[in-house]
């Protein structure tokens, strides 16, 4: 996209007046960044040949004796190559390699595409190096990308190696059914192993040995980079040993802030942090409860995970209680119709051996059943239903409800009885048979209307 900031255009200038590669990077590009490969094959009207993929160095061979070889060592180049029945037509490879350097006293991560390519022509191996972006990380902690054009989907990756730069923007994720890797991610890239860091972010620690380490721990280098120059305090987690913390915090709008009271309290305290994100998870479970995030007894458990699952159930409940407060909210509207069709029920009262039958006497009353009995009476909304009574069955010794019963008044029938998880209670039989019984105490009320 084009420049939109006398910045942005700034940076396009310094790209245009980038030097070519230099020639040590591209030595080492060629040498590093494509497995050696010898292929056997034979050319029409020719003997069986072996073919150096590294240099282009070609000899006549026996096909079952070189076949048979783990390796083939290049009298040429040197090179120990892994020998490869050739099918087809001859591929061009190509490989990213990026590096770190300092242009203009700005940090700047510079990609190149390296290609390797030869030709039936009996000549040498033909090798390329061709700049395609640039990533300036500035002291503020921004990021641009300038880039040359490109375009692509599922199938295919094309550079116009001919297009001016342009601001790039970052690309990964899904497209449709597809998913695209981010074209301006650098750690998959091969890295040029002498790296020129600018004094500013070796102020903040960054060395050779830490890309390196950010490299292997699959962290994006540009974020880490802008993140640490933006906040000091990552480099504080990297130098006292929680790196797992830092790669945690070391990206873009990182919330660091929420936890750094209570990572300065385990450090305090010697308190090691195995799994970042699940302490992580764990603070937030302790403020959303309520407890207090400066007590070293809450955020240094011995046993994390054993903390962190109580604690997710404790957060289970009390999400479960709030929802269901609102829902009763909610349904406040309703209370007043409900009680207004279903009042004439009220002195209803079915007492046997074990149970005893009562109707629901308001919406909030059939919330706690539904929440108890984990079934749906209230989040089905049955209290609009104007063609059912709905009763409780409770157990005469703990006075806890134990089945819900739904009576049809167009035809005085049990439509369904529902215990826990809608399983049938110990007491169902007693439940029913209690109901039918005294069916005709409904139908006397519903004649009396």
């Amino acid at each position: 996209m084009k420049p939109r900031s006398g910045v942005e255009r700034m940076f396009i200038g310094y790209a245009e007046e980038l030097p070519p590669p230099r020639e040590a990077v591209a030595k080492w590009a060629y040498g590093h960044c494509f497995e050696p490969v010898a292929y056997f094959w034979q050319p029409r009207g020719h003997n069986q040949e072996i073919w150096c993929q590294c240099c282009g160095h070609r000899e006549p061979c026996d096909g079952w004796l070189v076949m048979s070889l783990t390796k083939y060592v290049c009298p040429e180049c040197g090179a120990r190559c892994n020998v490869v029945d050739r099918k087809g037509a001859l591929p061009t490879h190509s490989s990213y390699v990026s590096t770190f350097e300092v242009v203009k006293g700005v940090q700047v991560i510079r990609t190149f595409e390296v290609s390797r390519s030869n030709y039936n022509d009996g000549g040498k191996t033909h090798y390329g190096i061709t700049e395609l972006y640039q990533i300036w990380m500035l002291e503020s902690g921004r990021e641009i990308i300038t880039s040359r054009g490109y375009s692509r989907n599922y199938n295919y990756m094309h550079w116009n190696y001919g297009a001016p730069y342009s601001i790039g923007r970052h690309n990964g994720g899904a497209g449709g059914y597809f998913v695209f890797d981010d074209t301006y991610n650098v750690n998959d890239n091969f890295i040029y192993p002498r790296m020129h860091i600018s004094p500013f972010f070796r102020g903040r620690s960054i060395d050779n040995d830490m890309v390196r380490w950010l490299i292997r721990k699959k962290v994006n280098i540009p974020d880490a980079f802008c993140s640490l120059a933006k906040d000091t305090r990552l480099e504080t987690l990297f130098k006292t040993g929680y790196r797992k913390l830092f790669i945690r915090f070391a990206r873009k709008g990182s919330d660091l802030d929420r936890y750094w009271k209570s990572i300065n309290i385990c450090h305090r305290h010697g308190y090691a942090i195995d799994d970042a994100i699940l302490w992580c998870d764990h603070i937030d479970m302790l403020v959303e409860l309520g407890m207090d995030i400066h007590n070293p007894k809450y955020i240094c458990p011995e046993n994390l995970r054993g903390q962190h699952g109580m604690l997710s159930k404790r957060l289970t409940k009390k999400r479960e209680k709030e929802k269901l407060e609102r829902d009763i909210a909610n349904a406040a509207a309703a209370e007043g119709e409900y009680r207004k069709m279903r009042e004439k029920f009220f002195g209803l009262l079915f007492r046997g051996e074990h149970i005893t039958i009562v109707p629901i006497r308001s919406v909030s009353e059939m919330a706690v059943e539904g929440r108890e009995l984990h079934h749906c009476v209230f989040s089905m909304k049955y209290y609009e239903k104007k063609d059912s009574l709905l009763l409780s069955a409770r157990a005469n010794d703990t006075r806890k409800s134990v089945e819900t019963i739904e009576v049809s008044l167009n035809d005085f029938r049990i439509l369904q009885s529902r215990g826990w998880c809608n399983q049938d209670s110990p007491f169902h039989t007693e439940i029913v048979n209690l109901v039918n019984d005294n069916m005709c105490e409904i139908k006397k009320i519903c004649q009396a209307i």
